[in-house]
């Protein structure tokens, strides 16, 4: 291996170790994750209790394996309660998108009301 890609392994790790311990401090009930890729949060949820997650992407393949994975992690954390969907939160449109989502998945808390709002890695798509 080269040294960019073990430095970049290294980054990931303590980018997941950052992320885990932000969860497990705050330990939010409800959590709207902008730019949730595909889906490789999914176990640090599953650690939190009773998380109520709503994960938007602008890519809809990115949703579609986000989902296959959901379903895997599923099999052992059946209280996993995650919804994926796409949105472009870089279009103005977004938070009406966002809160229609709301309405439609009932056990989603109403917009606004999210314990944590995170985006991670995901800045570069508002440039």
């Amino acid at each position: 291996m080269t040294d960019s890609v073990v430095d970049l392994q290294d980054l990931r790790k303590k980018h997941n170790s950052v992320k885990e311990d932000i969860l497990q401090k705050f330990n939010p009930k409800t959590i709207l994750d902008i730019g949730s890729g595909l889906g490789g949060d999914l176990w640090k949820w599953a650690r939190l209790d009773s998380a109520k997650v709503l994960g938007v992407d602008c890519n809809l393949k990115a949703k579609q394996e986000a989902m296959k994975r959901l379903r895997a992690v599923k099999r052992t954390n059946k209280n996993l309660n995650v919804w994926f969907d796409v949105v472009d939160v870089s279009h103005h449109s977004a938070i009406c998108d966002i809160i229609d989502i709301c309405n439609r998945v009932r056990w989603l808390p109403e917009f606004g009301k999210f314990d944590m709002v995170s985006c991670q890695f995901a800045f570069n798509y508002f440039l």
